[in-house]
């Protein structure tokens, strides 16, 4: 089982109880879901841990649930939060930051997430970016039978995030976006060529570009943080482009806003005579070095 599945942090793969209430109806059929799914990947037995056997909610249309996001993101992303149901694309140098980033709140606040075909995943890194290990469970690369694996964990977290290695087929992709959005999951893609393998296009596309890290000198320093330039687009309430600069990682946080230098009055103002003979003093206004 340790082979093709891990929960990070869990002991011997038992997770803690579920904390939500549970629809039994439901419940049975996202369990056969889910040990469907283990069982195409390898899992022996077709058996799962307990918590995400048992991590149910109600089949819901979700347009409106969000999942939190980091406080650097809220002024870009629609609605300050990632829409539940939806499918979420990451591009660009940094887009692994970027996605610890974003499981950080969703998992730190009690939802499931999934890694699926992400098996050089640097979870150390994630969990230094505040992504709760115990409520991030790993696939290992499930090969022809993507589809299946992906279609049934739908059904039993809250963030599956899929990197397929061969482009989706169209009728796979509209099935599986149906689903998502039915349950309420939100699909990630993430890892090179991921957005381009899925034919429907994300509902929300998070591109990186322009990175340029800080700290090194001629011969001496430590990268300390890296800027990036971030772009926000995608359909519907994403269709308006949005774009911010962030530092990724910063110096004391895995992401941050940057934010300009505040305006000061320099010391050297201008001294101007008024007609009556006093003097007028125009500040000149400088950015802070």
């Amino acid at each position: 089982m340790e082979k093709a599945f891990t929960v990070s942090g869990v002991a011997g793969g038992a997770a803690p109880a579920a904390t939500r209430d549970r629809d039994e109806v439901v419940a049975a059929e996202r369990s056969a879901a889910v040990r469907e799914a283990f069982t195409v990947s390898g899992v022996a037995g077709g058996a799962a841990p307990a918590a995400t056997r048992d991590r149910v909610r109600p089949v819901t249309l979700s347009d409106e649930q969000r999942l939190p996001a980091p406080p650097a993101l809220e002024a870009v992303l629609p609605g300050g939060g990632v829409r539940r149901g939806s499918v979420v694309g990451l591009e660009g140098p940094g887009s692994t930051s970027l996605l610890w980033s974003l499981l950080a709140p969703p998992t730190g606040t009690g939802s499931w997430a999934v890694l699926v075909g992400l098996p050089a995943a640097g979870l150390l890194a994630a969990a230094e970016a505040g992504v709760a290990l115990d409520r991030l469970a790993v696939v290992a690369p499930p090969g022809g039978a993507w589809a299946t694996v992906l279609g049934a964990l739908l059904d039993g977290f809250d963030l599956v995030v899929a990197a397929p290695d061969r482009r989706v087929r169209p009728a796979d992709a509209r099935r599986l976006t149906a689903r998502a959005r039915e349950r309420g999951t939100v699909v990630v893609l993430a890892g090179g060529g991921a957005v381009a393998a899925w034919p429907e296009g994300a509902d929300l596309r998070l591109t990186l570009t322009a990175p340029d890290w800080e700290g090194l000198g001629r011969g001496h320093g430590h990268l300390q943080r890296r800027r990036v330039h971030l772009e926000v687009t995608g359909r519907r309430e994403a269709s308006r482009p949005r774009t911010t600069d962030l530092w990724l990682p910063a110096e004391s946080t895995p992401v941050a806003p940057v934010t300009p230098p505040p305006l000061v009055l320099a010391p050297d103002s201008v001294a101007m005579a008024t007609e009556s003979g006093a003097r007028r003093v125009d500040p000149v206004v400088r950015a802070a070095s």
